[in-house]
């Protein structure tokens, strides 16, 4: 049996359509795979920072850091030298300050037209 030239080339085409599908669908899969283990990647450290966030919450509690900073540093209360006065009195004398004088204002004069056209 002859095989005629059209129908040896639509017979190749048809193997070639089915290898180009078959490689799609393999490379569709394996981009499935990695977006998978992806996700799942994405999905543990976002559980990591949640566990994170939970210890720094825990270790910043003020009365843990109030103990530990009782106990480890040496705080004491200064004594300032300034003093805070309730009587306004004692405040000292402000003057005001001398501002310097405008510039004259220039009062806009009203534009005077004359039609110069030929009359």
């Amino acid at each position: 049996m002859i095989f005629r030239l059209s129908t040896l080339l639509v017979i190749s085409g048809a193997v070639a359509a089915g290898a180009l599908l078959f490689w799609t669908s393999q490379s569709v899969q394996q981009s499935e795979s990695r977006l998978g283990k992806l996700r799942q990647a994405v999905q543990g450290e976002e559980q990591a920072i949640r566990v994170l966030k939970a210890e720094w919450d825990y270790l910043n509690r003020p009365d843990r850091l109030e103990f530990l900073a009782s106990e480890y540093l040496d705080l004491s209360v200064s004594e300032s030298e300034f003093h805070v006065s309730q009587d306004p009195g004692d405040l000292p004398e402000t003057s005001a300050p001398e501002l310097p004088q405008r510039k004259p204002s220039m009062q806009a004069q009203p534009a005077n037209f004359t039609g110069g056209g030929d009359e």
